[in-house]
């Protein structure tokens, strides 16, 4: 009988994980010209050895556009049925982006000790763990495989360092357009729907109304269909009415509330006078000097 192996004693690297430079396009790793066209050409353009093109035929129907439908008045789909269901997403999303995040700096570790490996004395025992090699013996398959990986590797590690700060320059603008918060997800649903309609008030414009006469106005809104609606009412002013001099037919209805040293309402003697000197005008003065007798 057979003992059971636990484990594999091969370290033997499979080469799915191993960089492979022979199995790649020559066009883009080896600088092999391209040729187009003539013989011998591997890429052939669309009517190559052909008099004429080909005309050809199209199915496509024209359909005339038509008016946008008026939307409900109320919500058939309230944002309240997908509370659940957006909850359970956001969850999920966060969970995805962290084993990403984890993924990601996994693979930098990674890189990066193999470049340190290969930058060392002893690179030919580590290139082939890295990369795929068919015959050890050939010094300059060795060099030059190490070259392409180097280079390779190096790539990647700036790929790294590229996605690295634009994320950094992300989440910045995103504090500081949501006023510290990095995330949409934190915000409630009412606030964020307020903030989408200002964003697209700011973008297409306000409201028109176009007063039709007989109380009826053309309401013209960028962000949904035009219709026509009855005015409101502009608000009453509050507080006592106004009344205009040419609307008074007797004189001796006004009340310039006169009495003693007060005229309109006000007392001249109570007035401050200025640094300059203040006086009031002569007919006021000899008024007040009658009073006084």
């Amino acid at each position: 009988m057979e003992s059971r192996k636990l484990r594999s004693k091969s370290s033997k690297v499979e080469s799915k994980a191993l960089f492979d430079f022979d199995n790649v396009n020559e066009y883009l790793y080896s600088d092999k010209e391209i040729a187009i066209g003539g013989n011998g050409a591997v890429y052939h353009y669309y009517g190559c050895g052909m008099p004429e093109l080909p005309k050809l035929k199209s199915n496509t129907k024209i359909v005339e556009r038509q008016l946008p439908r008026r939307p409900p008045k109320e919500d058939p789909l309230p944002d309240t049925t997908y509370d659940i269901f957006y909850r359970r997403m956001k969850k999920n999303e966060k969970q995805m982006s962290n084993e990403e995040r984890i993924k990601n700096l996994w693979e930098l570790d990674t890189l990066q000790s193999q470049l340190e490996r290969l930058t060392q004395y002893d690179w030919i025992r580590s290139l082939p763990d890295i990369t795929v090699i068919k015959d050890m013996k050939d010094y300059d398959e060795l060099e030059r495989k190490k070259e392409l990986t180097i280079k390779e590797i190096e790539r990647l590690l700036q790929k790294h360092e590229n996605w690295r700060k634009r994320k950094e320059v992300h989440s910045q603008e995103m504090k500081e357009w949501y006023g510290g918060s990095d995330s949409e997800y934190d915000v409630p649903i009412e606030e964020l729907r307020e903030r989408r309609k200002l964003e697209k008030r700011q973008r297409y414009g306000p409201v028109i109304r176009l007063n039709l006469g007989n109380d009826y106005c053309l309401v013209i809104d960028p962000l949904a269909t035009p219709k026509i609606e009855k005015c409101e009412e502009p608000p009453k002013p509050k507080g006592k009415p106004i009344t205009k001099l040419e609307d008074v037919e007797d004189i001796s209805q006004i009340d310039i509330q006169t009495k003693d040293n007060i005229l309109f309402g006000t007392n001249f003697e109570d007035i401050p006078t200025y640094r300059n000197g203040f006086q009031l005008p002569l007919h006021m003065r000899r008024m007040m000097h009658k009073q006084a007798k």
